[in-house]
């Protein structure tokens, strides 16, 4: 994650010119992207009561809902000609955002979300002992 985060903003400082000039669309994508990892996150949490998962699953699918394809994207973007110059900086904007969310989504927010949860989840699981189910040979 870390090494991902500096390749991105290696890439991003490559692209200053451009971000400067698109900065005003980048503030409205910034409001855009940072809500966007909000309802991901209600929305897991959402999920996981809907669906009765675990607390660890909620989790999973914060941080999964929280990260999109923007890092599958992001090679394709860079190969677009000089002329699609503006979604490559949204494509690069969003990967960082990306990037700093992620910890949000996989930490701060899903931790408050599930912590009330986990602690129904461990009180009601309690008495029943989970065991893994082997087959013997």
């Amino acid at each position: 994650m870390p090494l991902l985060a500096v390749v991105v903003f290696i890439v991003a400082t490559s692209q200053v010119h451009l971000v400067v000039g698109a900065l005003p669309l980048l503030l409205h994508l910034l409001l855009i992207f940072t809500l966007f990892l909000l309802a991901a996150g209600w929305l897991a949490w959402a999920m996981s009561r809907l669906f009765r998962l675990p607390p660890e699953q909620g989790r999973v699918l914060a941080f999964s809902f929280g990260t999109r394809n923007s890092f599958v994207v992001l090679p394709l973007a860079l190969a677009l000609p000089a002329s699609l110059e503006v979604p490559v900086v949204v494509i690069v904007f969003q990967s960082l955002v990306n990037c700093w969310g992620w910890p949000s989504s996989s930490g701060g927010f899903p931790n408050a979300c599930f912590a009330m949860r986990e602690r129904i989840w461990a009180i009601r699981h309690d008495s029943v002992m989970v065991q893994p189910c082997f087959a013997t040979i």
